[in-house]
């Protein structure tokens, strides 16, 4: 059996001018030998700021610092599309905040920022077979 070893397939395969095939990961370790489905992904929370005590405890810096562009910028909206792009993640856990989407009486509102990304990423992830899994 293998120790704490990551392997994954190579080399990736071009499916469009500048999308990639997903590379299975393998893990092995001494009581298991499993294949990463989705390969490696990443979390979308946006709404926790570049910080804050959530991230590093020992700097407490403002959870305000936008990550993500705001919706109307639409240059930068076309460079976190072309990351993904680049990046290729096999799925996205995005963070929703419970609070903007409900009112005091626990009722639905729609239409939050969260939201218009959400549906700008599912957009991305729907046509470049992303798994996206939404915390909230």
């Amino acid at each position: 059996m293998k120790s704490s070893l990551c392997s994954h397939t190579s080399p990736l395969t071009p499916t469009h001018p500048h999308l990639m095939q997903p590379v299975p990961i393998s893990l092995h370790t001494r009581h298991l030998t499993h294949t990463v489905q989705y390969g490696a992904g990443f979390n979308w929370f946006d709404f926790l700021g570049m910080g804050g005590s959530y991230a590093y405890a020992g700097a407490h810096y403002d959870l305000s610092d936008p990550t993500y562009p705001e919706l109307d910028d639409v240059e930068g909206w076309r460079l976190v599309i072309e990351q993904l792009d680049l990046m290729r993640p096999g799925f996205i856990r995005f963070g929703l905040p419970p609070n903007p989407h409900c009112d005091a009486n626990g009722a639905f509102q729609g239409g939050t920022l969260y939201l218009e990304r959400l549906r700008r990423l599912d957009a991305w992830a729907s046509r470049s077979g992303c798994m996206l899994m939404l915390d909230s």
